[in-house]
């Protein structure tokens, strides 16, 4: 109902050059894998409470296409609640995410890209500057 699942060709082929690059002939300096979640956490952007999402395997950081993708759950609720991206980090590592009113509801977890078809072609939310590299589903419980 959504279309091919699979990626084109050349996508394909991308993404397989880069990973014998580094896995095969050893290239130290090729990263074949987009952004992954690390680590998320609670903190404060311009006097109000954000969520923060860190990544890792980053090719020269991340950047982003669309503001859309991230889900949150919070104490009390069975469904995950959209929300919307603030902006990336000045060292282009993490970004930060809105929050639900009222601020005194605890966040249990963040996910991204969490759907049968989270996004067109090239246009989820979070991708690697370097490599162009998208980040994939993941998800993320808040400690």
């Amino acid at each position: 109902p959504f279309g091919s699942i699979h990626p084109r060709a050349h996508v394909k082929a991308d993404r397989l050059i880069l990973g014998a690059r580094a896995t095969v002939y050893g290239e130290p300096d090729v990263n074949y894998r987009g952004p992954a979640i690390d680590r998320c956490l609670i903190t404060r952007y311009q006097e109000q409470s954000v969520l923060r999402v860190d990544y890792k395997h980053l090719a020269g950081g991340i950047y982003l296409k669309s503001y859309n993708g991230f889900e949150i759950l919070t104490t009390g609720s069975i469904a995950w609640i959209p929300t919307e991206i603030i902006t990336v980090t000045e060292d282009k590592q993490s970004v930060l995410v809105t929050l639900p009113s009222p601020p005194d509801i605890k966040i249990l977890g963040v996910r991204y890209a969490w759907a049968h078809h989270p996004c067109e072609y090239k246009s989820c939310a979070v991708y690697s500057v370097n490599n162009d590299l998208p980040s994939p589903q993941d998800i993320c419980f808040i400690p």
